[in-house]
């Protein structure tokens, strides 16, 4: 997995619920790359991967591997993997990630900023009393 410099990113809350901006990396209907307009992806520290829905992954050509089953909140779904890039962060501050494994839910959930790779490059503070969400770059040993 690589990525783009990493910048100290904090957002507020939407709803009490912790949302960070996100484009997805895919292509179109004639196989030219594209990037989506800004999305909302959940902070989630229950999810292992960055994970986007299967309706999501064909809607970007994302090439799809079955590998079993995946939980959601009580539900088993069919779970795949692929391999793809996105965007956290808008503007300058922006954060690409490129050839990174993605989990794919055939089911309607949200895109999901799981363990990985961002709760492993960021420091994340949640101050729910200030309804705010802090990324801060790990430091490199």
């Amino acid at each position: 997995m690589q990525h783009s410099e990493l910048y100290r990113l904090e957002y507020s809350f939407l709803d009490k619920i912790p949302l960070i901006p996100v484009r997805l990396s895919g292509t179109d209907n004639h196989g030219k790359k594209i990037l989506t307009q800004p999305l909302r992806g959940v902070l989630d520290s229950g999810a292992s991967d960055f994970t986007i829905s299967k309706a999501m992954a064909e809607f970007l050509h994302l090439k799809l591997k079955k590998i079993g089953e995946g939980d959601t909140a009580g539900n088993k779904v069919d779970l795949f993997h692929t391999k793809g890039d996105f965007v956290i962060g808008l503007g300058k501050e922006s954060i690409f990630y490129e050839n990174v494994k993605i989990s794919v839910l055939d089911s309607d959930t949200p895109i999901l900023l799981g363990i990985d790779p961002i709760w492993y490059n960021f420091v994340v503070t949640i101050d729910a009393h200030a309804g705010k969400i802090i990324l801060e770059p790990r430091k490199s040993n």
